[in-house]
């Protein structure tokens, strides 16, 4: 959240090999929080709903690997700051849906069904 905070203030005073290597760690941040929830998912749902859960969120990465560069490449051509805005909307979307994950699974059974 405070990464996509920075790029709206910073990214337009910058030059564009700046913009565009901040694009692509703001990528690699995604992905990296992706295989996260990869971790998180198998250990917090039951065996019966994880392979629903995981394909869904596989699915829903491969929609996003595809607008990525569109983003990326076409939007940033009109407006950085539309480029910027969407992946910086997203973070903080996704920065205030992980806040409501309570569940802590340290010591706690795994489950094989509902």
């Amino acid at each position: 959240m405070v990464m996509a905070v920075a790029m709206l203030l910073v990214i337009p005073c910058v030059s564009d090999s700046f913009q565009t290597t901040m694009l692509f760690v703001m990528r690699g941040a995604a992905d990296g929080l992706f295989q996260a929830a990869y971790v998180y998912t198998s250990e917090v749902y039951p065996s019966s709903i994880r392979g629903l859960g995981l394909g869904w969120c596989a699915s829903l990465s491969r929609l996003g690997g595809m607008i990525t560069p569109f983003v990326a490449q076409v939007l940033s051509q009109v407006s950085v700051l539309a480029a910027l805005a969407v992946y910086a909307l997203a973070a903080v979307a996704l920065a205030a849906i992980a806040f409501t994950l309570e569940i802590e699974t340290a010591g706690r059974p795994m489950f094989a069904d509902v």
